[in-house]
Formats: structure tokens, sequence, C-alpha cells
């Protein structure tokens, strides 16, 4: 009979922690956002930064070691659910700015975590805590070697990091040339509204380049680079796959394209393939491979 009342006991409590909990937990995760919106600007850019390291050592010294495998996906969930919470530090109307850009920073990184789970990705390689630390939390893609099989802009190498860091510089004047024009000119709607799609490509531009100068001056690493001068884009396919947004595209190659067109999730190790191996491969699982990278 008692133990009839303990388990029962202990269903009814399980009961109300499955229905409870979600609501307590989210509660709980938008009174702390809220009361941390009042903290200094300052304050929370380092508390930013610091949960960014602790989650990269995290995916350096436990993820990794249990990787690749599907059980080590569970080891990524909180980083994951942490994430996505981050950018709620920051105020919707008067950090706007702010909360986007961490916000899709954070996407970012949550897809690099669920690569190295996998196998796959700029996280997969033997890289130290510090480099993890980099390579998660900023908008930069590593060159790896292929073995020559060709995989977009994955072999290119934005250069040193004198050339990064010039990048850079461009890249911000440029910003605050079209700031300037759009604050104190009033154009025509037209050119309004290009100079704005210029502005938006000037402003992610500066977002990667800075974060490829430093990793490449901090840790000698080879960075694909971000974007490369799309505007001479002879063919839509050397827009996306060669010149826009490389890091984003390489990321999703890894996690989405790949692992359709070799017909595995967990990339093989010690896997040697040969040059024109990708030609091979049958072209409806290269045009699911597109459509679902494109989807997401």
């Amino acid at each position: 009979m008692a133990a009839l009342l303990v388990h029962g006991s202990l269903q009814q409590f399980a009961t109300v922690m499955q229905q409870q909990l979600p609501s307590v937990l989210s509660d709980g995760g938008v009174q702390l956002a809220n009361f941390l919106q009042e903290q200094p600007y300052g304050t929370r850019v380092r508390l930013i930064a610091v949960a960014a390291v602790l989650c990269g050592a995290w995916l350096r010294l436990v993820v990794s070691k249990a990787a690749p495998s599907l059980w080590s996906l569970l080891l990524v969930v909180p980083l994951v659910a942490f994430n996505h919470w981050l950018p709620l530090l920051f105020h919707y109307r008067e950090e706007l700015c702010t909360r986007c850009t961490l916000m899709l920073l954070m996407i970012l990184g949550n897809f690099k975590a669920i690569g190295l789970c996998l196998g796959r990705g700029p996280l997969a390689g033997g890289w130290s805590v510090g480099q993890t630390c980099l390579l998660y939390m900023l908008p930069i893609y590593p060159s790896q070697d292929t073995g020559g099989v060709k995989k977009g802009r994955l072999t290119d190498d934005q250069g040193t990091a004198g050339q990064a860091l010039l990048s850079f510089v461009a890249n911000t004047s440029f910003c605050v040339t079209l700031a300037y024009v759009l604050a104190t000119f009033d154009l025509p709607i037209m050119i309004k509204y290009y100079f704005y799609a210029l502005a938006l490509y000037g402003f992610v531009t500066f977002l990667m380049d800075g974060p490829a100068a430093l990793l490449i001056s901090c840790m000698g690493l080879k960075v694909v680079p971000p974007f490369d001068k799309p505007w001479l884009a002879e063919t839509l396919a050397d827009f996306w796959s060669r010149r826009w947004n490389n890091t984003t595209s390489l990321t999703l190659r890894a996690l989405v394209y790949d692992p359709i067109v070799e017909r595995r999730l967990i990339k093989q190790q010690q896997q040697q393939q040969q040059p024109g191996t990708a030609a091979r491969t049958p072209l409806l699982l290269r045009l699911a491979g597109m459509t679902a990278t494109f989807a997401v």
C-alpha cells in the first residue's frame, strides 16, 4: 500500500512538473532578462562575451569529446536554448540593432555547435579552446583542406591580417559615408532605397571583416573571405555560392547539403574523397540538397 501511495505521488508530481515547468522556466527567463535590461549596456556586453567564452569552452572540452555522435546533440541542447535567450538582454526598441545582430550571431553559433556534434562544419577541426571560442562566437569560417574536392570557397583564403583590417576600415568608412548622406540629403526615393541596400551590405561586411582580421592576427588562422565583390558575379550561382555571405553558406552546406548528398548524417572519419566525386553524385540528391539548404 505504501509503495502504491509513493508511486501515485511521484506520478502526480511528474505530471504537474511536465505541465508547469515549461511556463515556469519561460516566465523566469523573461523576468531575468527584464532585470538585466536595466543594467548598463557595457555590463551586458561583457556578460555576453563571458557567456560566449564559456560556451566555446564547453564545446571544445565536453561536446567534442563525445562527437561525432547523435547523443552528443543532447549536450548542446542547453547551449542552443541559452543562445535563444541571450538576445532578450537588449531592449527590442532602444537597442534593436544590438539585439538583431546578437540574434544572428547566436543562430550561426547554434548551427556551428550542431555541426560539431555531426563531425561537420568549422568547429569539427582539432582547434584549441581559444580558437574554438573565436570560431564559435565570430561570423567567420576557417579555410580547410578538402582533399582536392571542390566545395565552394572552403579552400580560399582572405589573405593576411593587414588585408582583412584594410577591408574592415574601408567598409566602416563606406557605412559612415552612406549614413551621413542619408541623414543629410533629401534623396529621391529610389536612390534612397539603393543607398539603404548598399548600407546593409556595408554593415554586414563590417561585422565580418573585423572579426576575420582579429582571428587571423591573434590565432594565425586562414579565413574564407565572407564576401568577395558580389557585384562582379557573372551568374546567380556565382553570386550565391562564391561571392555572397560565404560564412553562412559554408556553414549550411556542411550541416544541410553535405549530409543529403553523402546520404549520412554523421561525417565518416578518415574519409578520403577523390576529385570529381561531387560530379558523380546523383542529380536528384544534389537538387534536394540545394533546395533544403536554400530553405533553411
